[in-house]
């Protein structure tokens, strides 16, 4: 599951600002691979009592959907499993769905994915060949 951090902040005038920091790259990671300044910041999300899931809302890009996508499709490359949401039906559209993978997460976690399908794989040479997996 994603995990991520809220933060409320009351300023003067009464008025609250919501903001996240995402921990999920940091937990799914090698942490001796992380960049100590990597994941610091915290992002606002709402403006007055609004919370903005997108950066750019009419586009439908980049904000906390995206960033939850995301750690979404690393959660499952950590366990080896190479599937994921199609994108779409999250209202994203800034990812190709001609892309079968994400690329850079991909190589991040190719260690556990190979090793999901080292182990699978004489079940789907099986299935191909209509030969029995068990």
């Amino acid at each position: 599951m994603p995990v991520y951090l809220f933060a409320l902040c009351v300023n003067n005038n009464l008025e609250i600002d919501c903001f996240y920091k995402r921990y999920t790259p940091i937990i799914t990671k090698d942490i001796r691979k992380i960049n100590p300044n990597s994941y610091s910041g915290f992002f606002k999300v709402n403006v007055r009592n609004t919370f903005i899931a997108f950066k750019y809302p009419n586009e439908k890009k980049l904000g906390f959907v995206r960033d939850l996508y995301i750690d979404q499709v690393r959660l499952n490359y950590a366990k080896g499993n190479i599937s994921f949401i199609n994108p779409l039906k999250l209202g994203l559209k800034q990812f190709p769905i001609r892309d079968a993978v994400f690329g850079d997460l991909f190589s991040e976690y190719a260690t556990q994915l190979c090793l999901t399908y080292k182990k699978y794989k004489p079940f789907f040479e099986a299935v191909i060949n209509k030969r029995n997996p068990y």
